[in-house]
């Protein structure tokens, strides 16, 4: 049986099923990652078959649409306009791609950006249509288990909650996706028919159950399997100016933002600048997709250009983030304290999870952020032993957990079935 893995997204959403293809891949599974061109030379040398869509994704996080999303989105209305004008800009070229692709397999498993397109491919072919998400949003009882509760209680509202978020997503996605059920001859969708398949197919959580709970009332085809984490190979040697920076028993803080672009990279970086200095603390400070720089580097700030997370993160004393899930799930296994500068999407529940598990400190959004408020949330993560002790132990916790193992199980499981 062919498997094919979509990842159409940011490198946070395709490194955990890089982590799950290789475990697959051990089982003896036949599995392919379907992703954007950028990713192709990286998940080609990792020895994992490719099916590559024509885009690029870091250029589409960096288009005007791209940054309107991340920049603008102050509100869940406004954010989801974004998400839907982005969406139907770039649908057609995604949907056909998608079509392509999915030829080839036996068995499809979409991500939610291509769950509606998936879905109506696997009906037009008569292939059985897979979910992985990695962030919660099957509705729940339970507030940790939902991305917006209405009450912090386990309590039926927050339910309703999640199917108010699933409206929400089936709408950005309406249009696209009926203008592409229409190419395939199929009867267009509604709600009712998202909700059905959202709640009859498999999915698979790519979280652990410490961080977001499985719900009992899931129906028995929902699984929450544990973080897909990628490692750093065991041979990993980092830059020599950054081992020479990571000095032992000196303490420093990681601030990056990872895929999300800004208008102004050097407006930010010196925000980011500024806040360390007033907090006089040592920093790395990742200049990701948005390609941050200023004309002056501090001798207390590392710019970096990447490093694998779970090789950096323990090496400090607190890591500070833009609220995506896998650098979320890497700041938590860290066992380091975490702080999150939320842009949009699940980030700020990301963000509400870390400071109530009280390993972290309550997340800011990046449109409120100010280099006042970054010190004083980089002067809370490293000067709160509680904190430190909490993160330490959540994170032993975490790291005994084998998330990839898990759901290979469930994936052979329901092969069975």
């Amino acid at each position: 049986m062919k498997h094919l893995l979509i990842g159409m997204g940011t490198r946070g959403d395709v490194q955990p099923l890089v982590a799950l293809a290789e475990g697959m891949q051990k089982a003896g599974l036949d599995v392919t990652i379907g992703a954007g061109l950028d990713f192709e030379a990286w998940i080609r040398g990792r020895g994992i078959p490719f099916a590559p869509m024509n885009m690029n994704m870091q250029a589409m996080m960096n288009s005007p649409e791209g940054v309107e999303w991340i920049n603008n989105s102050k509100n869940p209305m406004q954010e989801g306009r974004n998400m839907k004008r982005m969406l139907d800009k770039y649908s057609a070229d995604i949907s056909e791609d998608l079509r392509r692709i999915c030829e080839d397999a036996d068995i499809l498993i979409s991500n939610l950006p291509t769950f509606g397109f998936v879905a109506a491919l696997a009906e037009k072919m008569h292939k059985p249509h897979w979910l992985v998400l990695l962030s919660p949003l099957t509705p729940s009882n339970h507030p940790a288990s939902t991305m917006k509760p209405m009450t912090p209680f386990t309590a039926p509202m927050n339910r309703v909650s999640g199917y108010i978020g699933l409206y929400f997503t089936q709408w950005v996605a309406k249009a696209s996706t009926n203008i592409f059920r229409q190419k395939l001859g199929l009867a267009p969708w509604g709600y009712r028919d998202y909700l059905r398949e959202w709640t009859t197919i498999p999915v698979l959580y790519g979280v652990s159950e410490q961080v977001m709970p499985r719900d009992p009332r899931w129906h028995d085809k929902t699984f929450v399997t544990g973080y897909w984490i990628d490692r750093a190979p065991a041979n990993y040697t980092p830059p020599a100016p950054l081992a020479d920076f990571l000095r032992p028993y000196e303490r420093t803080v990681y601030i990056g933002f990872g895929s999300m672009s800004t208008k102004d990279p050097s407006a930010t970086a010196h925000l980011i600048i500024d806040a360390v200095k007033k907090v006089g603390i040592r920093a790395i400070v990742y200049s990701g997709w948005a390609g941050l720089r200023a004309e002056k580097i501090p001798d207390n700030i590392f710019l970096l250009d990447g490093a694998p997370h779970d090789w950096l993160f323990p090496q400090l004393s607190g890591v500070i983030h833009h609220g995506g899930a896998g650098t979320t799930a890497a700041g938590l296994r860290a066992g380091v304290p975490s702080g999150v500068v939320s842009h949009m999407a699940d980030q700020p529940y990301w963000g509400r999870r870390v400071a109530e598990l009280k390993v972290g400190v309550p997340f800011i959004y990046r449109h409120k952020l100010t280099a006042d408020k970054l010190a004083r949330m980089i002067d809370r993560l490293v000067n709160t032993p509680e904190l430190e002790q909490n993160a330490y132990y959540f994170g032993e916790r975490l790291r005994a957990e084998d998330g990839v193992k898990e759901a290979v199980r469930v994936i052979q499981q329901l092969h069975q079935a």
